[in-house]
């Protein structure tokens, strides 16, 4: 794995985590085989956005590329969803809770 991606990880952790102290329900920092899968994680999403631009790029109309985008926002989505589904019964009005205090 690139080292700079490693040495990246750790401090968008932290950031992650003083925001949002609920984090350590689904990435706690006793438990490194989080930080394991967590930069998989990255490391795919950091080929799977090459790939997207490669596909934009290699597009040969604006129709086709305006396809690429779209399939690329369903995705995105699609990630965002599965991002905010709650890990544990009864943790959405836990996450729901707290934002609203972050928000005001």
């Amino acid at each position: 794995m690139n080292e700079a991606l490693r040495r990246g990880y750790q401090p968008v952790i932290d950031a992650v985590r003083e925001r949002y102290p609920s984090l350590d329900l689904t990435n706690p920092s006793q438990a490194p085989i989080d930080d394991a899968a967590g930069l998989e994680m990255v490391r795919g999403w950091r080929e799977l956005v090459w790939r997207n631009a490669e596909r934009l790029t290699n597009a040969e109309s604006d129709a086709e590329r305006a396809q690429i985008a779209q399939e690329i926002e369903a995705n995105a989505a699609a990630d965002a969803t599965l991002v905010a589904t709650p890990p544990a019964p009864s943790y959405g009005a836990t996450r729901d809770a707290y934002c609203a205090d972050q928000l005001g």
